[in-house]
């Protein structure tokens, strides 16, 4: 069973009691739970591997992204995700510690932590699936349709997707995805992500904190969407989009 360990449905943090509870230890293990709640939203983007946490594989060399991604942002930037997944599993271990849970429940505190670090990780994987050194520069037909029916042409779509992630005051991530019945949703959130209150599955994210582009392209926003779009591989994007039920 998956619990919720984000919060309440309104988004308030909430104590959460895990169904991975050991009756002879007292403490729980997170990992199963956080793995699935990940999954439920965003599907396999290699999030895990062996029972913890772990970076995903790049599957391209760390100069492979060319003058749009530099292979020195590059590393500075994955070398953050790596701290994430750090602290996410030390956040695990440390609920399997019988100070840290009573009769199977920990802090609100802790849960509203994990949950952010939880996202933010897996943000970062499907940020770098989505890139590819061979980017296909095309949208494939499935997922071209849908947002020429949206928004009147693939680039239209495209657009507004930039526009949205430039304009984020401060920092955050530009998001598209869709429902179950394929309808396109284009938005973006702030510094604090709840990804189970999202109504869609993510197809394409963008990073727009500061470590993500700032080192290269410093303020200005619309080169690092310009850099991003052409590193986008959206024969992987469409991939990604399933619709399960047809729109009324």
């Amino acid at each position: 069973m998956c619990v919720r360990v984000s919060g309440t449905s309104d988004g308030r943090p909430c104590v959460a009691r895990l169904s991975s509870l050991s009756a002879s230890t007292g403490t729980v293990d997170l990992y199963p739970d956080i793995l699935e709640m990940i999954e439920s939203v965003f599907g396999d983007i290699g999030a895990a591997e062996e029972g913890r946490f772990a970076l995903p594989p790049l599957g391209y060399a760390p100069d492979g992204l060319g003058e749009a991604y530099p292979e020195e942002l590059l590393a500075s930037h994955y070398g953050i995700h790596n701290k994430i997944v750090s602290m996410l599993n030390r956040m695990v271990e440390q609920a399997r510690d019988e100070q840290w849970c009573v009769e199977g429940r920990i802090p609100r505190a802790m849960t509203r932590t994990l949950s952010l670090w939880a996202w933010e990780h897996a943000m970062h994987c499907l940020f770098w699936r989505v890139l590819s050194p061979s980017a296909l520069p095309r949208v494939p037909d499935n997922l071209g349709e849908a947002m020429e029916q949206q928004y009147g042409s693939v680039v239209s779509a495209v657009t507004l997707f930039a526009s949205l992630c430039a304009s984020i005051d401060s920092r955050g991530w530009g998001i598209m995805g869709y429902q179950p019945d394929g309808k396109l949703i284009i938005f973006h959130t702030g510094e604090l992500i709840n990804a189970q209150a999202w109504p869609v599955k993510p197809l394409l994210v963008c990073d727009m904190w500061e470590h993500a582009y700032q080192p290269v392209y410093g303020q200005n926003r619309s080169r690092w969407m310009d850099s991003f779009l052409e590193m986008v591989d959206w024969s992987h994007v469409a991939g990604r989009y399933r619709p399960t039920k047809t729109a009324e």
